[in-house]
């Protein structure tokens, strides 16, 4: 089962944190998180996604640059899979 949420709420509100924390792309200074019973870590980011609206690279990366890094960081990435038309 697959679940999708979006959040609408004013800018400020904390829409984007409380989306990154699951992720794991930020830490949290209170209170713990659970996703599916286990804290949040390596086997979590398995099964969460965060897609922002705007390029999360550095501007010196170069596409091969990017997917050298989702290749390292994300333990499932296949790139010959994603070179694939």
């Amino acid at each position: 089962m697959r679940i999708f949420i979006g959040l609408i709420s004013s800018n400020g509100s904390g829409k984007t944190i409380w989306m990154k924390l699951p992720a794991g792309l930020v830490r949290q200074t209170e209170g713990e998180i659970y996703v599916d019973g286990k804290k949040i870590g390596r086997k979590t980011k398995a099964v969460v996604s965060y897609l922002q609206d705007n390029p999360s690279f550095d501007g010196w990366m170069k596409v091969e640059d990017a997917l050298r890094f989702y290749e390292l960081f994300y333990p499932d990435f296949e790139l010959d899979r994603c070179l694939r038309k």
